[in-house]
């Protein structure tokens, strides 16, 4: 599939359209590969809405530089005499695949980004919802558009430590409303199927009970014990087993 998201991307940029190219945040289309994302610095005190969208733009260009390094490998191999569908599976498959994984993470950071911004909820929970989608698009960028953006020049040195500063800080404003963040969800306790993540909090309790139904725990020492460990214990403390070192 991430082969499939690279010969799209491909296509796209040999339509070379001459359109303004589409903003980051709606890269469906692919419109965002046809011209470089205008550069947008990240500082780690902006609020958490520009922290999204900086970052949805660093992922962004880092999808479009992969390609385009991507289709020069391409090119190169057909140039020498390759078919092009020997290229695409051979030459440039790493390339290839790691620029379908930059869309994929652009996709998911661009929709996060588009949906808080158009969300009708209270005030406080877009604040937040936003802080939780600025810490999605600036963990990604950190983990994985730094190095490219960094090669292009597109990100200055400093850069990846803003990022990093950023989702610093949006881990500790988020810390607050992280038991709220997950019980968002509305999972049962039948569907979590786990004493962690209980709706009353009592997780030791139960840890402790549901160890005691366990089977492994219905005698005090396992059959398996008595059978294996046994006499090799007995053996050892006549001093018949050696190191096999």
């Amino acid at each position: 599939m991430l082969l499939q998201v690279a010969r799209w991307m491909i296509k796209c940029l040999a339509a070379q359209a001459p359109a303004p190219a589409a903003p980051a945040v709606r890269p469906e289309d692919g419109a965002y590969l046809w011209v470089e994302q205008p550069a947008a610095p990240m500082d780690s005190s902006m609020p958490a809405d520009l922290v999204a969208q900086a970052a949805v733009s660093g992922l962004a260009q880092a999808a479009r530089t992969l390609a385009v390094r991507a289709a020069a490998t391409l090119s190169a191999a057909v140039a020498g005499g390759m078919s092009a569908e020997n290229a695409f599976s051979t030459v440039a498959g790493v390339e290839l695949a790691e620029a379908g994984r930059a869309h994929a993470r652009l996709l998911l950071a661009a929709a996060f980004y588009r949906a808080v911004g158009a969300s009708a909820a209270p005030a406080p929970v877009v604040r937040v919802l936003w802080r939780l989608c600025a810490l999605h698009a600036a963990g990604e960028l950190c983990a994985h558009g730094c190095l490219p953006l960094l090669e292009t020049g597109w990100l200055d040195p400093a850069g990846p430590a803003e990022a990093r500063a950023a989702v610093s800080r949006l881990l500790a404003d988020l810390r607050p409303d992280a038991v709220a963040l997950v019980d968002a969800f509305g999972l049962s306790d039948w569907e979590l199927s786990s004493v962690l993540g209980r709706h009353d909090g009592d997780v030791y309790t139960h840890l402790l009970a549901w160890a005691r139904r366990s089977p492994l725990n219905r005698k005090e020492k396992m059959e398996a014990f008595e059978k294996h460990v046994r006499p090799l214990m007995g053996h050892e403390a006549a001093g018949s087993i050696t190191s096999k070192l």
